[in-house]
């Protein structure tokens, strides 16, 4: 084991938490983001934390504001951070957010609405930026209600 990330005390990391995701960013830092499932109401989405000494050494894992889950994190070609997530409760569906500075915050305001959908049967979202710089994000859910669930994309492009 190289380090472990820690969390505050409302966390029981080993009922709250899983299925983690990291990535590189272009000063050489580690982000992960992680789900966080504390149904008594501390935390409830992703939570993300911080490695400057690869992995080390880590940051108190706390919330960024994206509002679903299981995080998938990419960093695109011009650096900046993508972040997507099904929602399983409210406005369900795929969404995505950027991050302009590294991950050290997430323009929630803009959060990016992949595909909506009608119940919590969906998600696990994964993307890859293409050579023309769109992106393609993979996921599950049922096309239309009555149908069972199908692996499903959306091919779309960052707004600059």
């Amino acid at each position: 084991m190289i380090g472990e990330v820690p969390h505050p005390a409302q966390i029981n990391i080993l009922n709250d938490c899983h299925e983690p995701h990291a990535v590189e960013t272009t000063d050489g830092r580690i982000v992960v983001q992680i789900r966080c499932e504390n149904r008594k109401g501390a935390f409830f989405g992703s939570i993300q934390s911080e490695s400057a000494d690869g992995g080390k050494t880590w940051t108190v894992a706390k919330p960024m504001g994206l509002d679903g889950f299981p995080p998938h994190l990419i960093r695109l070609a011009d650096g900046k951070l993508l972040s997507v997530y099904g929602r399983r409760w409210g406005a369900m569906g795929e969404f995505a957010c950027l991050s302009d500075d590294q991950g050290r915050t997430w323009d929630v305001k803009n959060e990016i609405k992949l595909a909506g959908h009608w119940n919590g049967d969906l998600g696990y979202p994964a993307s890859v930026q293409l050579p023309d710089d769109t992106i393609l994000t993979v996921y599950y859910q049922a096309e239309k209600q009555g149908e069972k669930t199908c692996l499903m994309g959306t091919l779309w492009r960052v707004r600059n």
